[in-house]
């Protein structure tokens, strides 16, 4: 009996060992294949490392190419990096910089001069919306002369007639057509000499003198908030239906008196407001002079704000800042 519980014990042992050494041999081919596994998806990260350097280091050549064309030729357009900016590297060169470049080239020459042909295009668009403006009083005057021609005809008394009769020449003679093609000098305004380089484009620049109200000097606007539409609005838009934020931003700026006289009242010159007018405003000191200008010259059907900006950025006003804002909301190249 002892011997065959010894025999049973041994066996049971036996058994145990086997399930322990089947269980660890499992778990090292478990641990095996994981190992093996891992190995594999570390060859794959390390390839894709290597792939993703590769091009890493292409587009660092690439981008460096670019940013060295670029300063070159900026510099050789003119435009002068800091003595910072030139001893680096022309990839460590800042993007501010590396845009103001871009704008240079861009723009440059746009800012610096302009050629004959965009002088003449932008005299023939400022006779074209002088010719508008008094095409608009024509047919005001006719409406106003036929009007008044039918209320004389049914008059009952000589009397009613001969006083609607003039009162309509009072107002058909109120009324001057063509005033932009005078040439009067008025007594209150300074005649600047038109630099050499400007000669070829004949906008009157008379501009008052500085006795202008303190008040108007010092007067404080109320800020505007300008947030730009995420897409350009058309530059052909009449300024009667600009964009409410922008209108009155220009307003307040133009309606600050300059002492070149680059404000209001030269806008009222090269939209065809005749002088005795703009002299009417002033004398009135009204709150925002511009506004009036914007409103006659709204008259026009080719009162656009892409005219406006052409205003601005002319020779004679150099509005530069206040152009840069209504070409933020407006296409106007």
């Amino acid at each position: 009996m002892a011997s065959k519980q010894k025999k049973s014990s041994m066996k049971k042992e036996t058994r145990s060992n086997s399930a322990k050494i089947s269980a660890s041999l499992k778990e090292q081919l478990i641990s095996k294949e994981k190992l093996e596994d891992l190995t594999n998806q570390n060859e794959k990260l390390q390839k894709t490392i290597q792939t993703y350097k590769e091009e890493n280091g292409q587009l660092r050549d690439k981008v460096e190419y670019l940013g060295k064309k670029i300063v070159e030729y900026g510099q050789s357009k003119g435009y002068k990096l800091s003595e910072e900016e030139n001893s680096k590297m022309p990839l460590n060169v800042s993007v501010e910089n590396l845009n103001k470049i871009l704008d240079f080239i861009i723009n440059g020459d746009k800012r610096k001069k302009k050629g004959p042909v965009e002088l003449r295009v932008e005299e023939l668009e400022t006779r074209i919306t002088h010719l508008n403006m008094e095409l608009a009083k024509m047919v005001q005057l006719r409406l106003s002369l036929e009007n008044g021609l039918e209320d004389i005809e049914f008059c009952e008394t000589l009397v009613d007639a001969k006083t609607k009769a003039r009162f309509l020449l009072y107002e058909l003679k109120g009324n001057r057509l063509f005033s932009c093609l005078e040439q009067e000098e008025d007594e209150n305004y300074d005649v600047t000499t038109v630099p050499p380089n400007e000669a070829d484009h004949p906008v009157s620049t008379t501009v008052p003198p500085l006795d202008t109200p303190k008040q108007s000097l010092v007067k404080e606007f109320q800020p505007v908030s300008l947030s730009p539409p995420m897409k350009k609005l058309p530059g052909d838009t009449h300024i009667k239906n600009m964009h409410p934020d922008l209108k009155k931003y220009v307003i307040q700026n133009l309606s600050m008196y300059k002492g070149n006289g680059a404000d209001w009242r030269m806008l009222g010159e090269r939209v065809g407001i005749p002088l005795e007018t703009i002299q009417q405003w002033r004398r009135w000191k009204v709150e925002n002079p511009a506004e009036y200008v914007l409103q006659s010259w709204g008259q026009s059907g080719g009162a656009t704000v892409r005219m406006l900006h052409r205003h601005l950025i002319s020779p004679q006003m150099t509005c530069i800042i206040l152009a840069k804002r209504i070409s933020d909301f407006y296409l106007v190249e």
